[in-house]
């Protein structure tokens, strides 16, 4: 990818009193960045897996003004990349009964002129019945499934990050995802769904696309 016009965050001067503000801007330097992505999806048994391995690194490079500096610019890079584990683990077993375990990992990065200081893992399990219910109105009945789930077993999927503003720096703790929300995925829930009429639809009248069909 070749990202023009790319938008960050950025501090310009407000005042002489060395008060600033922090705004979005759009910035000249373009990034360059690269994903190597590979996935293998065996099913052993009832051992359904879903392996993902990858990497991905930006080429980003900022010279600002410094006074302390001899020649009055200091080069900064934001260079190193993330490497990417994600493993999906689902277990069928009798009785309509299933089994999940899943794990995310990110290795500490640069992401735009954000340094990500921690590892990212978020370590998921659930496990999620089924049965087959009888139709109150007639017809074939419908599905209920239960379901529990706990995700973010160990409280691991956060991290600090220090966002570089040019001469000023921006330290955040406790972040999850990219867009540095605060939002905990340590929880235990408990999901409960009813799906209508799952064998065969009893719908019998005509799609609003069959004319575009018939055309193509």
């Amino acid at each position: 990818m070749h990202i023009k016009d790319a938008i960050y965050d950025w501090t310009t001067p407000y005042d002489d009193n060395g008060v600033v503000m922090i705004g979005m801007v759009n910035f000249n330097q373009p990034i360059d960045r690269l994903g190597i992505f590979a996935n293998m999806s065996p099913t052993i048994g009832c051992w359904s897996i879903s392996n993902t391995l990858g990497m991905m690194k930006q080429w980003l490079s900022f010279n600002l003004d410094d006074p302390r500096e001899v020649t009055g610019k200091r080069e900064v890079t934001y260079n190193k990349p993330m490497f990417i584990f994600n493993s999906v683990n689902s277990f069928s077993l009798r009785h309509n009964w299933k089994l999940e375990l899943n794990s995310e990992f990110y290795s500490k990065s640069h992401f735009r002129n954000v340094r990500i200081l921690e590892h990212y893992w978020n370590l998921t399990t659930a496990i999620e019945k089924k049965w087959k219910c009888m139709s109150l109105f007639g017809g074939d009945g419908g599905q209920l499934s239960l379901r529990l789930s706990c995700s973010d077993i160990f409280n691991t999927a956060r991290h600090d990050v220090i966002l570089d503003l040019g001469n000023y720096s921006l330290f955040q703790s406790d972040i999850v995802g990219q867009d540095r929300s605060h939002y905990s995925l340590h929880r235990i829930s408990l999901n409960i769904r009813y799906t209508f009429n799952t064998v065969k639809s009893k719908y019998k009248g005509q799609g609003a696309g069959k004319d575009a069909k018939l055309r193509m």
